[in-house]
């Protein structure tokens, strides 16, 4: 058991890494939540396996070994008549085996859909309960579940036929035993003694053998997990961070970037995102790359953090091509704050320091000051010590987005990626958000994607893009003056006769409200609720619609019982 422990251990913690090995291009294609379900309950099946069942079987063999040459020994007539049966037994446990692994692959299969359910339901459960979609989902959670159901109802006979054949087949070797061991006592001149002793050897042997055939289901259905878990574990990512034979990154990293006839589809699609893109970026500037959605903005980003590889081109970083930097080396000089914020279910401290894992809490600190947003989290219960919650749930929008900014700010990057990080917040949080942005990008190389071309204006260079290619670039000022595409996209945010008309937003003041409850608070104090009543009253109350086959199942669970003595 303390071996099987250590090994389902050391299986997790290699499919874990293998699961942060692989590219972003493989979890384009896998659901990742049957991904994370898989690392506990693949080697839950295979710790079974290789743990008690290990050991059980291999002392069922060895009885029934041991059984057969005792048998044998005295008397070989009577074990050989009474081994007759063995093709019996052996067809029961294949026949109970076989069901058994079919009921186990359809459950998984079923389960793995209804947990996948569960899991976008509880994650974006807020977004569930603003439109009122809690019936529809349990409706939805409920039909996953209806295939696992109706196979459980029609495999069930077939199981409960084959495990009873099993005992079946060997009270009929019982009663044989006796009978012709009878027989040698009448015929033979045998003993009492002398047939009691090799029919308890030899049943023994069998019955531990029957026992044998039943665990095989427990080591078949741990080889299929150790497959599924063995094939993550052993594939090789087309973009692994660990290895280290790539070129390193100067201490004095200068992010000059070159883009060259670029062309890239994703893995899922068939049709190309960037057809022969080409942009330069000078180390200090700031970049933008605007254009509509779907123009290929956000797919550069991308690929400037090595998350897919394309297809031809080339893409360069101080002169050299980006897929000869060692990548952990690469994204370590490479800040990126994206439209939708993510933040982990732990304090704002421990979420800062995923970009500085040293950071002191005087650093951090100053990098929320740098991001305007030591006032409000000052003013959190529990300062930088307070839990965001699941996914930041705990936080507005704009206070997550400048948190981010502060966990990118203390990593203290040359290349800074910004990918629409304003887009989706109010006036007063973008006006704050943006300052911060603004101090971000001071002697620092910035790639901006967005949508408000206000506020990309001051840009060092403008890049419009459609249908994955650059159609134009220049300032702002150039761009409006050649009255193209890019004074096209300012029209439609009425922008483009108003270069010198500033929205500035003064004396913004934020005001955090927390409403606490009696019993419970906003951040991580859970409600205690006492239960008065029977949790066995409970579990019979929502098993009363199957009162019947309750009843009728214990009625002949005590026959079946009555019958061993």
């Amino acid at each position: 058991m303390l071996s099987a422990q250590r090994q389902v251990t050391r299986i997790r913690k290699a499919y874990f890494a293998a699961t942060l090995r692989q590219e972003v291009a493989y979890y384009d294609t896998v659901d990742s939540a049957v991904t994370a379900q898989a690392m506990t309950q693949e080697s839950k099946k295979i710790q079974d396996a290789i743990g008690e069942k290990y050991s059980t079987s291999l002392k069922c063999l060895a009885s029934f070994v041991g059984g057969c040459g005792l048998g044998f020994y005295y008397e070989w007539k009577y074990s050989l008549a009474i081994f007759a049966f063995l093709p019996a037994i052996a067809i029961a446990a294949i026949l109970m085996f076989m069901v058994d692994k079919k009921m186990r692959r359809v459950r998984d299969s079923s389960y793995a859909k209804s947990n996948t359910v569960a899991e976008e339901v509880f994650s974006g459960i807020r977004t569930v309960a603003a439109f009122g979609k809690e019936i529809y989902e349990l409706d939805r959670f409920n039909s996953s579940l209806e295939l696992s159901k109706k196979n459980g109802i029609k495999f069930a006979p077939l199981k409960g036929l084959a495990m009873g054949f099993l005992p079946c087949v060997m009270y009929v070797m019982f009663g044989f035993g006796f009978w012709y061991g009878g027989q040698l006592i009448l015929f033979e001149g045998w003993t009492v003694g002398e047939m009691f002793t090799c029919l308890l050897v030899v049943l023994i042997g069998v019955t531990l053998l029957s026992l044998f055939f039943t665990n095989l289901e427990y080591f078949t259905s741990a080889i299929v997990a150790a497959e599924k878990l063995y094939h993550l574990i052993e594939r090789e990512s087309t973009v692994n961070y660990e290895l280290t034979s790539g070129i390193h990154v100067p201490g004095q990293f200068e992010a000059d970037i070159s883009i060259n006839n670029l062309f890239f589809k994703y893995p899922t699609r068939d049709q190309s995102v960037l057809n022969g893109i080409s942009l330069e970026v000078k180390c200090g500037q700031t970049v933008a790359l605007v254009g509509e959605s779907g123009s290929g903005k956000s797919t550069v980003i991308q690929l400037l953090q090595r998350f897919y590889n394309y297809e031809s081109g080339t893409i360069k970083i101080c002169g050299k091509r980006i897929e000869d930097y060692s990548v952990q080396e690469l994204r370590s000089q490479i800040g990126v704050v994206n439209q939708e914020p993510i933040l982990f279910n732990k304090s704002i401290a421990e979420n800062i320091r995923l970009g500085y894992p040293d950071a002191t809490d005087k650093e951090i600190e100053d990098a929320l000051a740098e991001a305007n947003a030591l006032d409000f989290v000052k003013g959190l219960p529990n300062g930088i010590h307070t839990v965001a919650g699941q996914q930041g749930g705990l936080l507005s929008g704009g206070q997550k987005q400048r948190i981010c900014i502060a966990r990118v700010l203390i990593k203290k990057p040359k290349l800074v990626l910004l990918d629409e990080a304003t887009s989706a917040l109010d006036l007063n949080s973008e006006a704050l958000v943006q300052k911060s942005l603004e101090n971000m990008g001071v002697n620092r190389t910035v790639v901006v994607v967005a949508h408000r071309l206000a506020t990309i204006k001051n840009a060092d260079r403008i890049y419009a893009m459609r249908d994955g290619k650059v159609v134009e670039f220049g300032t702002h000022d150039e761009l409006i003056k050649k009255k193209g595409y890019y004074e096209q996209l300012c029209m439609l945010q009425g922008m483009a006769h108003d270069q010198e008309k500033e929205s500035k937003v003064k004396n913004v003041k934020e005001s955090v409200e927390y409403k606490k409850k009696d019993n419970e608070t906003d951040f991580g104090q859970d409600s205690k609720e006492i239960y008065s009543k029977s949790v066995f009253k409970e579990l019979m109350k929502l098993n009363s619609p199957e009162s019947c086959f309750i009843i009728f199942g214990c009625f002949f669970a005590l026959c079946a019982g009555a019958v061993e003595p």
